[in-house]
């Protein structure tokens, strides 16, 4: 299921510049990457900021699956 689901990071798209793009052809530009606390292997999570999410039908699967900071208008 999770190499199938569409609303996961890692089975979006990506363009010539390397941002992710999501089912909606929404462009998710990344921002950093941080340390998980206590995670007792060095693991880093990935955080990234959608272009506009206003009005997306499909926010709360992407959401759900993504670390997003969502842009404010």
């Amino acid at each position: 299921m999770k190499k199938t689901n569409p609303y996961r990071a890692t089975n979006f798209k990506q363009d010539d510049e390397g941002d992710l793009i999501c089912p909606n052809g929404k462009k998710f530009n990344f921002k950093f990457e941080r340390h998980i606390k206590g995670n007792q292997y060095g693991r880093t999570e990935e955080i990234y900021e959608c272009e506009s999410c206003e009005g997306c039908p499909t926010k709360k699967n992407v959401v759900q699956n993504l670390k997003l900071i969502e842009q404010l208008d």
